[in-house]
């Protein structure tokens, strides 16, 4: 089999694809069955599903979340708002945990109930022990709103910071034996994530919160290393800072990314990973739109230079990331949990496959409900980027059409194989054992940072022509099976925001198409009708 990598120009390739009389018409879609491709280098089909299988913990998770994230083989799970372990310092200032630490327990308990590796967000937060609170004067502190913020100070103790972190080490990897726990420092602190030990704390994106950051980094990682030298043999993965990113692209004094990276290699604690967020609303993918920042590709590239310069071979990693950074239920955040927003997904995977990130994790598991001001009864908060609708207001689980979209990528199997876009349809084809399956998404959207997201496909009727289909379907005839999620089939935000009503039945799919078809002079012909930001799976089966 002709094996073809993305160093080769796909469009050229196709034009020398002779399958029908007219290979180049309008709306034709031509797969090569015996023409390998691969623009990650690697297995396409492979990564894909890698890229897709990691997502954070968060809001009520059950037996019916874990079910369901095992079923899309979910490998990693982003533990957060885990810290600080409750515990106390005894006389001589070691920190003991407490063994009453509920939600990280059940973090750890989902993990091990599904297999996946613990990705656990550190230096939040720091035992009460460690902080001031200081009342801020004047305009220092102020809310929007004009109200008074206390301000959290800390740690007043480096020592005492260090033997908590110590502690909270051997807590995961020793009392829990859970030795493949991965450590990440901090959650965007960029934009002010973190408690520092200056008063009041520094602007968002500013040196001076870079510096704090930084400090309080470097403590961590001896703390790191203490543990290890008191564990012969116990090896920790720590990373980070899970920056937001986008933010000092373009405000403040400098880049945060690119200064970590360097400021890691010259005080000569390196993270083993480098970890940064994403979201689709704050730049563009390809370079299409306005977007203020760079481009999605753009700012890979650069952080990949800066780590290939003095971090070379350390991981980089996208360890938040969806639609949009709005997580409520404004056309902002609607975008999460429609199927304009599981489009997008659909998109950032596939413009991922050759950029150097290692590996990915979604935003989080259910929504989140909170009471309504109005009469104070809870309510579900639509746009998060999540699977579920919250787990504690239905009587079993309702899954929003991301599920069902990622549900679709972790079935598929095989070798990926050479097949053009069309117009805004996107396609990843794969060949395995006696069948061939076409992903097929239909994306093109304006999403600006803020406001609402315009949709700007159309439907999309396509005719898909399979080159070698003789040599691969032995019989001659084909069954097809065509799986559909629109905002009419397995979107139940898109019929809530229609109806105003969470309708169960409205978050199953519409069953399958099913249809045969002949191979002719070794050529297969199908159709297929892709909605407005549709997504579809065609399997295609030897009869």
């Amino acid at each position: 089999m002709r094996l073809v990598s993305a160093a080769i120009m796909l469009s050229g390739l196709l034009a020398g694809l002779s399958v029908s009389a007219d290979p180049g018409k309008p709306g034709q879609m031509l797969v090569d069955l015996q023409c390998a491709y691969s623009a990650s280098g690697t297995d396409d089909i492979a990564r894909f599903k890698h890229l897709m299988q990691g997502i954070g913990w968060e809001f009520e998770p059950n037996a019916q979340t874990d079910a369901g994230l095992k079923k899309l083989g979910m490998k990693r799970i982003r533990c957060i708002n885990v810290d600080p372990l409750r515990g106390s310092y005894d006389a001589n200032g070691k920190f003991i945990v407490a063994e009453d630490n509920p939600r990280f327990n059940a973090h750890i308990k989902t993990c091990r109930s599904i297999g996946a590796i613990p990705h656990i967000i550190i230096g939040l937060h720091m035992p009460k022990e460690l902080v001031s609170t200081v009342t801020p004067s004047g305009e220092n502190g102020k809310t929007a709103f004009g109200m008074t913020r206390n301000l959290r100070v800390g740690p007043n103790d480096f020592r005492l910071y260090r033997n908590y972190w110590i502690a909270f080490f051997e807590h995961v990897v020793i009392t829990k034996g859970v030795d493949n726990a991965v450590f990440e420092i901090f959650n965007e602190p960029d934009i002010g994530g973190i408690i520092t030990p200056t008063a009041p704390k520094p602007a968002n994106g500013s040196a001076a919160l870079y510096k704090d950051m930084f400090d309080l980094y470097k403590e961590i990682m001896a703390a790191r290393r203490e543990f290890e030298q008191l564990h012969p043999g116990k090896k920790l993965t720590v990373g980070g800072p899970a920056l937001a990113w986008c933010y000092t692209f373009g405000f403040g004094p400098f880049n945060w990314s690119a200064r970590f990276v360097r400021d890691c290699a010259e005080a000569k604690c390196p993270p083993d990973f480098i970890g940064v967020h994403f979201y689709g609303n704050v730049s563009e993918l390809d370079g299409a739109g306005t977007s203020f920042y760079p481009t999605y590709r753009e700012q890979v590239r650069a952080l990949a230079g800066q780590r290939d310069k003095y971090l070379p071979g350390v991981p980089l990693q996208i360890n938040e990331w969806g639609p949009s950074y709005y997580v409520d239920n404004s056309v902002s955040g609607q975008f999460n949990s429609t199927i304009v927003g599981a489009a997008w997904s659909l998109e950032y995977l596939h413009e991922s496959l050759d950029l150097p990130v290692a590996s990915m994790l979604y935003l989080t598991t259910t929504d989140l409900a909170k009471p309504r001001k109005s009469d104070g009864k809870r309510e579900n908060v639509f746009g998060w980027c999540s699977l579920w609708l919250s787990s504690s207001l239905y009587p079993a689980m309702i899954p929003k059409v991301q599920y069902h979209a990622f549900e679709m990528v972790s079935r598929l199997r095989g070798e990926r194989v050479l097949a053009n876009k069309v117009g805004n349809v996107s396609v990843l084809a794969a060949r395995g054992d006696n069948e061939v399956q076409l992903l097929l998404w239909n994306f093109k959207v304006d999403a600006p940072e803020t406001g609402k997201v315009i949709d700007l496909t159309k439907p999309e009727k396509l005719d898909i022509v399979f080159r070698h289909a003789g040599e691969f379907f032995k019989s001659g005839r084909v069954a097809v099976k065509s799986e559909t999620l629109s905002a009419d089939s397995g979107d139940v935000v898109s019929v809530y925001l229609k109806s105003g009503k969470v309708d169960p039945a409205a978050a199953i799919p519409a069953p399958a198409r099913f249809s045969e078809a002949a191979v002719e002079n070794n050529i297969l012909k199908i159709t297929a009708s892709i909605p407005k930001s549709g997504i579809q799976l065609v399997t295609i089966v030897d009869k």
